[in-house]
């Protein structure tokens, strides 16, 4: 059985022990309230802030609020933490000479940002049983009830974690890899490993995209067998053609009949390329508009 299976059978078994014990959570707080009331750290937290609550910043509404920023910085670290994870886990499963990068990973990111305001705001805050993280917590309901805190913030967290892990879990098994057979690819909607050697490939449009009348990108996609995309993923502002991209094309060149659909370059496309681009990637994008003209010869 392949990697991205079994992490993804391990995913769907977080997804689903998560939701259980989160119902038997909210259920628990629900029938046994006093559990939750914590009267000794509320007495604890009154003392140590007694000459604190109105000595806050102006820029916030409350002390709570203004100490609530510790776990917004948490949130985003969590964010951070777990797109580095995403990414790292897509690499895992790349096995050929190159990976490229889907810009379908923000995707989690995203997910990790909605999933992290209630885990890193609430649920977090609320198991670390300090003062401080009791502060922190008094205005996200406008209640001081500790046991409405409880119930509400793990209501949030099972709603936001029910709609955002699919797509957290759905990233980390969107790849795309390649090695000298061909292009091995798992899409996000996928969930099995694709493969399509460079002989079935079919189609390759090259084109250029624009954004207020200068060049923004260059697309060379690739029509596989689970569909069509961009390959050509570069890194850096000053990158407009990936080495992969490259590497690729020229198995394409060697191996495959297929039809090429390219848009020619213009005047102003060439000018703008040799300003604002390296020789090197112009001299590769040249050699790439000419596909056709090099599989005739």
């Amino acid at each position: 059985m392949k990697l991205n299976i079994v992490v993804f059978i391990l995913f769907v078994i977080i997804y689903v022990l998560t939701i259980v014990l989160t119902i038997f959570k909210i259920k628990d707080i629900h029938k046994n309230p006093e559990k939750y009331e914590h009267e000794d750290l509320i007495n604890e937290t009154n003392r140590k802030y007694a000459n604190k609550w109105d000595k806050f910043s102006s820029f916030f509404k409350s002390l709570s609020h203004q100490y609530g920023m510790i776990n917004m910085l948490l949130c985003f670290v969590f964010v951070a933490l777990g797109t580095i994870f995403i990414f790292s886990i897509n690499k895992a499963y790349s096995q050929g000479e190159g990976y490229i990068t889907l810009g379908t990973q923000l995707i989690g990111s995203i997910g990790l940002l909605f999933l992290g305001i209630p885990l890193c705001m609430i649920i977090i805050p609320l198991a670390i049983k300090k003062p401080f993280f009791v502060v922190t917590t008094l205005d996200m309901f406008n209640t001081d009830h500790r046991p409405k805190i409880y119930f509400k913030g793990y209501i949030l967290f099972l709603v936001f974690f029910i709609i955002t892990f699919p797509f957290i879990t759905l990233s980390c098994n969107n790849y795309v890899y390649y090695d000298s057979n061909g292009i091995y690819s798992n899409r996000y909607f996928q969930i099995e490993e694709k493969f399509t050697s460079y002989e079935e490939i079919t189609k390759i449009e090259i084109y250029l995209t624009y954004k207020e009348e200068k060049i923004s990108g260059v697309h060379y996609d690739v029509y596989l067998n689970d569909g069509r995309f961009n390959i050509n993923s570069p890194s850096g502002k000053k990158k407009i053609f990936a080495d992969n991209t490259f590497t690729i094309h020229n198995y394409v060149i060697n191996k495959s009949n297929c039809e090429f659909i390219i848009t020619p370059l213009t005047e102003d496309d060439i000018n703008f390329l040799v300003e604002n681009y390296t020789n090197d990637d112009y001299q590769k994008i040249l050699e790439v508009f000419n596909a056709d003209q090099l599989k005739e010869n």
